[in-house]
This record gives structure tokens, sequence and C-alpha cells, in this order.
């Protein structure tokens, strides 16, 4: 493809679209309407409009990079139409990395734009080999190179990161579509430059940096995007950081899996120093984002970076950043996980267990890695400890965030006599705990106690399905009667109607349990026995009335 500079791509777009066409095409692509997007060397394609744009339909589109020509559409106009002029701001904006938008404002700085477009990359070596060689001319003429030469095996990692970083500067995702397409457009360019002349072990490091660098642009892109999104495209832009952050460690666990530590550690160790050089420098931010730093961090540390000297070294570093009093809460918080995280590798529980106690937001979530840690290498005592421990942050989590402590509880207990130990920890997280208890008493048959402590803590058979207490009915039927009786007392104080109707409705559930215990003459009694005794609740009795009729009936 030539390479041609922003000047001359305005030029030649205004050859081929008319003005309102490319105004049309800008609403497409900045809506994110094009689907199912390809890139076949010389030529973009995609399915551009499609059901979500009811005023102009859709189009199959393909768009010849080089200069727009044959361009083709399957929409009526065939050509120079509004879904190829959307494929070319795609085009414009994330491949080459112009503000595409600027084409939309002849005569304005847009037009004049002295910028060269990064060149195709179908000849990745001789692009690397001349990006260098320019950089090299001009700082020998004493000017600063256009942008950093292409990364290549024997480029350091510092001239890596400072060509990703003025390849995709943060300025460039200004939109959604860039945003949610940020990681496949990313990636896909920078692992690209990373062919066969590239040693495994080397390829696989440059890939972990790649990630790392797409972690922290994501992160910054997502804290800005208040600065250019609308309200529901922010919201959707957070959601995209969260797809980015998943799909991203996802992918550091696998390299993290097939690098070769050792050899890594012989051949590159320069490259692991600024590995850990980097993490040092964005791991820890002072904003919330959607990258979770601190499982970054401890597991790239763990998985790849240990290495007596260099862990030395980053503990130092660790300890002197704690020493400081210009860190904010979440920061503090972030060096702390990062230090205990070494502490929990050399097995120093205790002392761990004792940094923690210093955060300023305790959650066991944060430590749940680590229980998985223990679980895969079956410590199960450790794992149990830790589950004590944890037992006063767990009021602190949302409810139903309490499911995944206890799912390491039930991970632990087919492998170690610990039923007390569990027992104990579920009795101080009542009330949250009881659906685990609840189970638990009616797995044993231990009906009594599943009916008095739910009677203690106020629950009522209407606050259950009538499946939750099924096993109790099967066995013994006689054990509901006092949690009714219970029930209905408790609703009839509430003295409004809405109560006097619910403790109506357990009424009927009671008088089938007296029917199916072939007690009749006590359920006679006990109505006769309410009646009586709530005659001044006007309201209360018109409700038992209905109950009456329907007996009478």
């Amino acid at each position: 493809m030539q390479e041609r500079t922003w000047n001359e791509w305005v030029k030649l777009a205004y050859r081929y679209f008319s003005y309102p066409i490319l105004q049309q095409g800008w609403k497409l692509y900045s809506k994110g309407l094009i689907f199912d997007c390809y890139d076949e060397g010389g030529m973009v394609g995609g399915t551009v409009g499609s059901r979500a744009y009811g005023n102009g339909g859709s189009g199959d589109a393909k768009l010849v990079k080089d200069g727009f020509q044959t361009s083709t559409c399957t929409c009526q106009r065939g050509a120079s139409c509004e879904h190829l002029a959307a494929l070319a701001f795609l085009f414009l904006e994330e491949d080459l990395a112009f503000d595409a938008y600027k084409l939309l404002m002849p005569g304005g700085s847009g037009w004049g734009a002295k910028s060269v477009v990064t060149p195709a990359f179908d000849e990745r070596r001789q692009v690397a080999a001349s990006e260098a060689a320019l950089a090299v001319a001009q700082s020998a003429a004493g000017k600063g190179p256009l942008k950093d030469a292409a990364p290549s095996p024997n480029s350091n990692t510092e001239d890596w990161y400072r060509y990703f970083e003025s390849t995709f500067p943060v300025e460039h995702y200004s939109n959604l579509r860039a945003i949610q397409g940020m990681y496949d457009h990313v990636t896909g360019k920078l692992m690209r430059l990373a062919g066969a002349d590239w040693k495994p072990t080397l390829r696989l490091l440059y890939e972990l940096q790649v990630l790392l660098f797409v972690m922290q642009l994501a992160d910054q892109v997502v804290a800005n995007r208040n600065r250019y999104l609308g309200y529901y495209d922010s919201y959707a832009a957070a959601e995209s950081g969260q797809e980015i952050a998943e799909r991203c460690c996802d992918r550091l666990v696998e390299l993290l899996g097939e690098i070769d530590t050792d050899e890594a550690n012989r051949l590159y160790e320069d490259r692991l120093q600024s590995m850990a050089d980097y993490l040092a420098a964005h791991a820890f931010p002072a904003f919330s984002g959607p990258i979770p730093w601190s499982y970054v961090y401890t597991s790239t540390w763990w998985g790849l970076l240990w290495r007596q000297d260099r862990v030395d070294r980053e503990k130092t570093r660790l300890n002197r950043a704690l020493r400081s009093d210009s860190l904010a809460p979440k920061q503090a918080d972030q060096y702390i996980l990062a230090s205990l995280g070494f502490d929990v590798h050399d097995r120093q529980d205790e002392a761990a267990m004792r940094k923690a106690e210093q955060l300023n937001h305790k959650s066991p979530m944060l430590f749940y890695p680590y229980l998985h840690g223990f679980a895969a290498e079956r410590q199960w005592e450790r794992m149990m400890i830790w589950l004590e421990w944890m037992v006063p942050f767990v009021p602190m989590i949302r409810y139903g965030a309490e499911e995944s402590y206890f799912s390491l509880w039930a991970t632990v207990l087919p492998h170690v006599d610990a039923e007390d130990r569990w027992k104990r920890a579920v009795m101080a997280l009542i009330p949250r705990s009881m659906p685990y208890y609840s189970a638990y008493l009616l797995q044993r048959e231990r009906f009594q106690e599943w009916v008095d402590i739910h009677m203690a803590l106020g629950i009522t058979p209407l606050d259950l399905r009538v499946s939750d207490y099924k096993p109790v009915e099967t066995n013994r039927k006689d054990l509901l009667l006092p949690w009714f009786h219970h029930g209905i007392e408790r609703f009839i104080a509430e003295k409004n109607r809405d109560s006097y109707k619910k403790a109506v409705r357990l009424m009927k559930r009671l008088e089938s349990l007296y029917r199916r215990l072939k007690k009749q003459d006590q359920w006679e009694r006990y109505l006769s026995h309410v009646s009586v005794k709530y005659s001044r609740l006007r309201a209360f009795q018109q409700e038992l009335g209905k109950l009456k009729k329907e007996g009478d009936a």
C-alpha cells in the first residue's frame, strides 16, 4: 500500500465520497454499526448498518485500502456509499491511527497535517529496518524521529513500550467502537510484528509485554471515558473494559503456563527486570479501573519473575512505598496486597494476615486466588486456617457474594474432618449463612434444630418456598406446627390488613397440616381460640371470615 500523508488521504476520500455520504458514514462508524469486520491484506470488509441502523439499510461492504478504487458494496448504490465511507473511517482511525473525524472538517487542521501513516505490515522486516534507519539518520541530524522503530528481537524492552505508546495513544480511543475493538486491534497489530525469526520464549515474553500494555491502556481509556462519551456510551465503555480485563487475564494465565521460566531467566534477565519495572510503574493506580492489577501483579511474579535477588529488590521497593504518607487508601491497599503476596508464597501466612489487617478495604475475595492455589496443591489445613481467619470479613461483602466463600469450604470438607470448624464459621455468619446451614441440617435429618433456628431468626413459612421445608413435612409434620403457630401470631401482632392476610394464608396451610395429621379437632379448637382472642380486630375478623366460609363450603 502506498504511504500517504493525511492531506493526501483527505483529498483521496473527497474524490471518492461526497460530503453527505461521509457524514452518514461517520454516523455508522461512530455508533459501532460495523459488524463481522475482517481485514484481508489490502482490503477491509464487514456488514455495515445491519438491523440496528434503521434509516439507510445495510450492506456487505469491501473497501480497497489503497485508493478506495474498485471497492464494492451490496447496497443499491454499490460503490461510493455510506457503508464504504464507514469502513474508510475505520481504516483511517484504527489502522492508520489518524483522528478520522477531521475528515468532516475540510479546510481545517486536518487538511494541513503532515503526519506519516503507519506503513502496511506485509513486509515486516523491511519496515522495522527502514524505521530504525530513519530514526538513526534523524538522530544524527539532530532531529527527533517521526516515530519509534517497530519492535524487533534486537530492540530492548523499553523501545518496545515506546513503540506501543506512540502507536496506540489514549486519544485514539475516543469513541465506543474503538474501545470495543481495542483488544483485537492492539494485540493483532503488535503480535504481527513478532514473526518466525523470533525465538519462541522471546515471542511469548513479547506477547506478555503486549498484554500488560493493553491492560494499562484499557485502564486509562476507561478512566477518561467521561471526558468524551455520553452516559450510556460511558457505561458501555466500562463494560468493554471489564471484557478486556477478562480476556487479558485469561491469556495471561495461558502465557505463564507456556513460558519456559528457566530459559527466560537465563537468556532474558534484562527483559524480566523491565517487566518487573513496568508492573511497579502501572500495577498500583490511584484510580479504580477494570484491570485487577493485584491479581496480575501476583500472578506474574509467582509464575515468571520469581528469583530471589529480584524478589528482594521488589520487597525493598514495596516497603519504601508503604512508608510514604502520600499514598491514597486504594493505593496503600494495593501495596499491602502486593507485599503480603510475597509472604504467602514463602508460607509466612501469619505475617501475611497481619499485613491484611492493615487494609482499608477488607474483603475475603481478595484472598480467593490464594485459596484456590492451596486447593490445587491439596494444602487443606492451610486453606482452613485462612477460611477461619476470613470470617470477620465476610459480612463486608454484598449479599449473595458469600456463595464463593462457602464453596471453598465445600471444597475442603470432603478431604478433612473439619465439620466442627465449619459449623463455627457458619454460626458466626448467621443469618447470611442460613441457606448453607439449613441444607446441612436437612441433609443430616436434624429437623427439630432446623425448625428451632428458623423460629429464633423470625423466619416464617411464607418467607420460604414449600419445597424448602418439604423434607421436614415429609418426615416430621408435627415439628412444623409450632413454627406455623409462631408465624401466625407474629403476623397478627403487626396489626395491618396485609399482615392479617398473610396470617390467614398461613392458617390455610396449618389446617392442611392438621388434617394430614388426623388432628382436625385440634384445628377446630385453635380456630375458635384465635377467633375469640382477636375478636376486637375487625380487619382480621373480616379476613378470618373468608377462611371460615371456605371451610363451610
